[in-house]
């Protein structure tokens, strides 16, 4: 894939630091990255332009990431839960702090 074969590390929007978790939206064309030491996950699109990021007040070390017709989830390895955006990368709810605990999180 484009995005793959010109990955550099650092930084900047569509640098990485430690990629995980992959994504791709069939519907709208984007591909979600779990960049998890930069604490975001990038979007690009089928051509590798990257789009935008989003999460880095809320992930501290992204994983595994999972789409749905509406939202992202996302499981974090460090906060050991999931959270959830919406697909443009708006915050909705963690599970940290809340009923349910993991003890290790991965994928």
């Amino acid at each position: 894939h484009p995005i793959l074969s010109k990955c550099s590390v650092g930084v900047e929007k569509g640098e990485f630091q430690n990629p995980r978790g992959m994504a791709f939206d069939k519907i709208r064309h984007k591909l979600y990255i779990c960049d998890s030491s930069n604490c975001r996950i990038q979007v690009f699109n089928t051509d590798g332009k990257f789009l935008h990021s989003f999460g880095k007040d809320q992930l501290h070390r992204p994983f595994g990431i999972c789409l749905s017709k509406e939202f992202v989830f996302i499981t974090d390895e460090v906060k050991n839960c999931v959270t959830k955006f919406t697909l443009e990368g708006m915050f909705k709810k963690s599970s940290d702090g809340g009923a349910v605990k993991f003890s290790r999180i991965y994928g």
